[in-house]
């Protein structure tokens, strides 16, 4: 009796063993859905293959018209022309042909140049202004009158790059607006103009800086304080010396957006 309840209690000490019995019916199911993912998946690849072999762009001559004049060759229109640009947006009724949009976005960055050009007239007329040599105590009054005129000499030619960035956005919008490789020309086109004008725009206030410094030292001179006078003229040739670095590089910048906008115009 006692050796029969011994086996009995070993017998339930034991922990019965778990089997894992698989969902065949589940596996089979995932495995006919990978199955058909990884079939359509060549599928897609196999369309989108035949499709970049066939596929053949329009040519050059149908997108870009060689009829458009060049700027290089034809110059800068008239001021009363480019005041007549119209922004991307505002076409109305059918779709603008793609010889009407060359076409605008060559006025836009001809408009842009004859607005740059505007400026730097009003910035060369308001150098003419200030006086060739040190100004004394009893000349400073009459030369702040001749500054007055610079001062909106300088005011007119912000609002020229204030035109010149406008026509930049236009640019922007058109290649926004535009498939295929006009967006990627255009777009091109409007960075080289961005950087242009963004320059033109730091040109514009080095402008204003170069003149309040140099008006600053006129008043101290009136004042009779020597040193702060010397030290608004030495801020004032700080920003020449940096207008003379920036004429440079716009002249650079001028140059490259014509050329990039010869690339689809010409």
């Amino acid at each position: 009796m006692e050796s029969q309840d011994k086996n009995k209690d070993k017998g339930s000490s034991q922990v019965p063993s778990i089997v894992f019995h698989p969902d065949e019916k589940k596996l089979a199911r995932v495995a006919r859905i990978r199955r058909l993912l990884f079939l359509l998946t060549f599928v897609i690849l196999g369309v989108a293959l035949i499709y970049f072999i066939t596929f053949r762009p329009r040519s050059p001559e149908v997108l870009f018209h060689s009829s458009l004049p060049n700027i290089a060759e034809t110059g800068l229109p008239k001021e009363s022309n480019a005041s007549r640009l119209v922004p991307a947006d505002s076409f109305s009724g059918n779709k603008p042909k793609t010889d009407d949009i060359l076409s605008q976005v060559h006025q836009w960055v001809v408009g842009i140049e004859i607005s740059a050009q505007a400026a730097q007239n009003r910035w060369r007329r308001a150098q003419d202004l200030l006086p060739m040599a040190a100004v004394t105590r009893e000349q400073a009054d009459g030369a702040l009158e001749r500054l007055d005129e610079a001062q909106t000499m300088l005011d007119s030619a912000s609002m020229d790059v204030v035109d010149a960035e406008m026509k930049a956005k236009f640019i922007k919008q058109t290649s926004r607006n535009a498939h295929g490789r006009n967006a990627y020309h255009f777009s091109v086109i409007y960075v080289a103009a961005d950087k242009y004008v963004s320059l033109l725009k730091k040109e514009a206030k080095g402008r204003h800086g170069f003149l309040d410094a140099f008006i600053a030292s006129l008043r101290a001179v009136i004042s009779g304080d020597r040193a702060e006078a010397e030290i608004k003229l030495n801020v004032a040739n700080s920003y020449r010396c940096e207008s003379d670095n920036r004429q440079r590089i716009l002249k650079r910048r001028a140059r490259q957006m014509r050329q990039a906008a010869q690339v689809i115009f010409r």
